[in-house]
């Protein structure tokens, strides 16, 4: 076991990084979180809609959105993270979700 971590191991994690995922980014030294709107009467008044822009990294690196949406009232729910490539706009008719100014595919109803 001692020889897996002090040879083996290294040697398939470089292996790794560069034929399959390229050189893993060191740590962001700060990752912030902005609210750009918030709905608590969103979904006919059932749930609380928000879009957060997440940075990290310089400030030309590129941004995370989420959409947010979560049932309004104490009760606790499930959190599921669905990654789409066509940008939160076309995940519900809110005008204030931002529209992507990166690559889009040309065949999504939005465009």
């Amino acid at each position: 076991m001692r020889e897996w971590e002090a040879k083996r191991r290294p040697e398939l994690k470089a292996l790794f990084e560069h034929y399959m995922y390229g050189k893993y980014p060191a740590k962001p030294e700060k990752v912030t979180a902005k609210v750009l709107f918030e709905d608590a009467k969103a979904l006919g008044g059932k749930g609380t809609l928000r879009e957060v822009e997440v940075t990290f990294g310089p400030p030309d690196w590129p941004k995370i959105f989420l959409l947010v949406a979560v049932p309004n009232g104490k009760t606790p729910a499930a959190c599921f993270v669905g990654p789409n490539f066509g940008g939160n706009h076309l995940l519900t008719d809110d005008e204030r979700v931002r529209v992507p100014t990166a690559w889009v595919p040309d065949r999504y109803p939005a465009w």
